[in-house]
Formats: structure tokens, C-alpha cells, sequence
């Protein structure tokens, strides 16, 4: 029986050699994937960088597309659904992963502007799956929060939910973990333009690592350009890869949309991505696939002279924020090869901690971030 044909993103990790037993593998280069690829094509396994829509799709065979990303915003789905294509993301995969960068990105915030956690107040847009957990983490430093979600409601007043203008007026840092969306009732779209910049502190910070086209890039320029006190992280850009050179050159932190780049975060996109293919197509087997990551983290070590100091040198060596954003700062033309060619880098819940070597009120706030003690 001759097997179904699979196209495959060649940069999606820990898969290769896993379907051959079920399909005829096609790997290709996610951005150069075109109809013609896809003429006898059955399934496809994607990243961001594949935009999956009629021109991709007309006259082809395709019944089901797996993106190994959380973000959904390259598949059109009103068309996927009217061809009655299966379509599927890898929802909450690579949580963990942005939440530690998000995190990362504060510390250096704090430790740039001389700041306790205390000091500031942490706004919250978006109370999905990475904007719940950065708030557990915010809150198990007993760092003030706000948070800002249309969507969900909490009638118990368990999370500081509140509108967006309030968040905007009262928040030092601004973290946004939306999806990217251009109908609807909230559209995100543009939603940091120059008014929503105006309305934020003249001082206040924001980081971005959900899609580049929630923010203005241009706007942002300028907001930076005429408040020097202001701030921001960008993880993600509009035009990828060709992004906005000076708006990189004044932003506080930069990198190449590396935020959920830990192999965590990757080897759990790609295992609910062929788990969901295994179940569409009957290859039940499939669903013991569970990748292997081999451990080569190292020893952590610490330091006790303060609260502050702790988490930022511990954090720093899990993850050394400021590196990729002197890559990027470095060579910009470099933004999909500093992608291709990422280091290596684990999430918390890779490390087991020695408990006697951490201060007791310290060990409860790293089991909430995911380390095993």
C-alpha cells in the first residue's frame, strides 16, 4: 500500500526519522514551500515562516496541516475550514519557554533602572496559558499586577483584572502575550499605536513577544525617539526578517522572534504536532512518540547577597537574555541565521536544584517557576 505523502518544515526539530515508517517524508525549506510541493501532498507539518492559504493550497490534496507553533496567524483559517483541511497549533508548547524570557527581560529592566521586584507594577495583556503563568511567577515575588484579557471574566477576584486604559496609566512594565488578530471585537492589530503609547507611562518598559504586528514599529520609533525614558523589549517585529533597523538600534533589548526557541519549548510543538497527526491518520502509534533531549545542563550556582541578585544571577545563567540581543544588534541581516543556528537552551523544569543549597523562602517561588527541588 503506497504511503501518504508529508511536506515538512526541514527546521522543525526531533522529527526527522520519526514518520518515515508511515509516510513519504518531503523536507523542504519552510519559506520556499510552494503549490507545486503540495500536488500530491496529504499533510503538512509547518512553522511561522509557511503562509498556508489558497495560493499555498488550491487544487492539492491536503486534509491536514500541523503548525509546530503556538501562533496560528500564517494559517488562513476561514479558508482551511471552508476546504475542510484539519488544522491544528501547539497550544501552550513553548509557555514556559516565553515566560522565561519574559522574565529575563524584567530582571535587566530592574537591575537597569536600580529597582526592586516591589518597586514596579507588572501589566499583563493577554491571560492565556504564558500570560497566566508570568503572573504566578509576578505574583510568587509578590510583585504588584494588573492584568488586561477582554476575554475571560473572574468572579471570584482571584487576578487584578482591569481595563486597558487603567493598565496602561498605572503599569511600569508592559508585557504583551496576545494573539495576533485583525477582526472581531479586540482586534490586536496595530494595538500599540502611537495614541495606546501615549496613554503608558513617559518611563514605563514593554516587551513584546507575541506577533510583531501588535505593535506599530514605526510608532514606536518615534514614541522612543521622543521619550527617552521609555522602553522597550521586542522578541517579535513586523516584516520579519527584514525588520526596522533603527527601531532595533533604540530598542532596550532585541532578538530574532527567539522567545519560545528552548528545545523544551520545541520538542513539546513537535510532539503534540505528530501526536495530532498520528490520530487524524489512524497511526495510532504515533502517539508514544515523546522526543529525547539529552542533558548537557550544567551546574547553577548561587549567590545569597539578596533577593535581587539571586534570581537575576540565576536566571542569567539558564538564560543569558543580553547575549542574543548583541547578536542581533551585531549583525540584523543575520535575523533568520541567528534563528537556524540558535544555542541550546533548557527550560526551569530541566534543572533539578539541590534544596539545601537555597534559602528556604526562595525554594516555594522556584518550584512555582518550574525547577525541581
Amino acid at each position: 500500500m503506497k504511503k501518504p505523502l508529508i511536506v515538512i518544515d526541514d527546521e522543525i526539530p526531533f522529527v526527522f526519522g520519526v514518520l518515515e515508517a508511515f509516510f513519504e517524508v518531503h523536507y523542504l525549506p519552510g519559506a520556499k514551500i510552494t503549490n507545486s510541493d503540495l500536488k500530491n501532498a496529504l499533510a503538512l507539518l509547518v512553522r511561522t515562516r509557511t503562509r498556508c492559504d489558497k495560493t499555498l493550497l488550491k487544487n492539492t490534496p491536503v486534509q491536514f496541516i500541523a503548525t509546530a507553533t503556538v501562533g496560528e496567524d500564517h494559517l488562513d483559517t476561514e479558508y482551511l475550514i471552508q476546504k475542510n483541511i484539519k488544522w491544528t497549533n501547539a497550544a501552550g508548547a513553548n509557555s514556559q519557554s516565553v515566560v522565561t524570557y519574559t522574565w529575563c527581560a524584567i530582571l535587566e529592566i530592574l537591575k537597569f533602572k536600580k529597582q526592586k521586584f516591589r518597586d514596579i507594577q507588572l501589566g499583563i495583556i493577554g491571560y492565556g496559558k504564558i500570560g497566566s503563568t508570568l503572573y504566578q511567577w509576578a505574583r510568587a515575588l509578590e510583585i504588584p499586577c494588573l492584568v488586561y484579557d477582554p476575554f475571560i471574566s473572574d468572579p471570584s477576584k482571584q487576578v487584578p483584572l482591569t481595563s486597558f486604559e487603567n493598565l496602561l496609566k498605572q503599569s511600569d512594565i508592559v508585557s504583551l502575550h496576545v494573539p495576533l488578530t485583525s477582526t472581531g471585537p479586540y482586534p490586536t492589530k496595530a494595538l500599540f499605536a502611537q495614541t495606546t503609547l501615549e496613554k503608558m507611562k513617559k518611563n514605563a518598559f514593554l516587551i513584546n513577544t507575541s506577533r510583531g504586528e501588535v505593535v506599530d514599529n514605526q510608532a514606536l520609533f518615534n514614541h522612543l525617539q521622543s521619550h527617552p525614558d521609555f522602553g522597550a523589549v521586542l522578541d517579535v517585529w513586523e516584516k520579519e526578517p527584514h525588520i526596522h533597523l533603527e527601531l532595533l538600534e533604540k530598542v532596550f533589548i532585541g532578538t530574532p522572534h527567539i522567545a519560545g526557541y528552548s528545545l523544551d519549548g520545541k520538542a513539546n510543538a513537535s510532539k503534540q504536532a505528530i501526536h495530532v497527526l498520528g490520530d487524524f491518520f489512524g497511526f495510532h502509534e504515533l502517539k508514544k512518540f515523546k522526543p529525547v533531549i539529552q542533558s548537557e545542563t550544567n551546574e547553577l550556582s548561587f549567590e545569597a547577597n539578596g533577593e535581587f541578585s539571586f534570581y537575576h544571577n540565576l536566571f542569567t545563567q539558564i538564560y543569558p537574555i543580553l547575549r542574543d540581543n548583541e547578536a542581533l544588534k551585531k549583525s540584523p541581516s543575520s535575523f533568520e541565521s541567528l534563528r537556524k543556528h540558535y544555542p541550546k537552551r533548557r527550560d526551569p523544569s530541566a534543572y533539578s536544584l539541590k534544596s539545601y543549597e537555597i534559602q528556604q523562602k526562595n525554594q516555594s517561588v522556584l518550584k512555582k517557576m518550574g525547577f525541581v527541588l
